[in-house]
């Protein structure tokens, strides 16, 4: 029986990473400059400072618990075909594994944006159905996804 692992891509993570500190970084910026348009000719220097240093550990504060979150939900989800099944294991403490049946797969499609479709990673969507039993599942951030698409079209569809 032949085990495969979807390979998930880290350039999707770096690339989330990136957007989130610009995004952050972006938003700090326009609250210093409305904070000094809209405070008066500062008198005292040692609260304006303990205001810029609180926003300032918030802003961090903020980042790493998103960064981490980012980080844990990427490295604690895992997807495993073996035969005729697909394996979802999520989670870094408690792992929590789902099993499908991918003889049920009724359709396949990729999602990419411009960024996937340029370095080659998109999220595959599985359409799962029998009588009365109808449910999606997404697998993200998948390289090469149209190889799997093409693989499980041919093989179960």
């Amino acid at each position: 029986m032949k085990i495969t692992i979807l390979k998930r891509n880290a350039l999707a993570l770096v690339i989330r990473i990136i957007l989130l500190l610009f995004l952050v970084d972006t938003l700090y910026a326009l609250l210093i400059l409305l904070f000094v348009k809209i405070t008066p000719v500062p008198t005292d220097f040692v609260a304006i400072a303990l205001f810029l240093w609180a926003l300032h550990t918030l802003k961090y504060i903020f980042i790493t618990a998103v960064l981490l979150r980012l980080l844990v939900q990427w490295l604690g989800t895992l997807y495993i075909m073996e035969g005729k099944l697909l394996t979802i294991s999520t989670g870094v403490y408690a792992v929590k594994e789902k099993v499908y049946e991918l003889n049920r797969i009724k359709s396949v499609s990729v999602q990419q944006d411009w960024i996937g479709r340029r370095f080659h990673y998109g999220n595959l969507t599985l359409e799962l159905g029998s009588s009365g039993y109808h449910e999606a599942i997404e697998l993200r951030d998948i390289q090469n996804p149209r190889q799997f698409e093409h693989m499980l079209a041919g093989q179960f569809v």
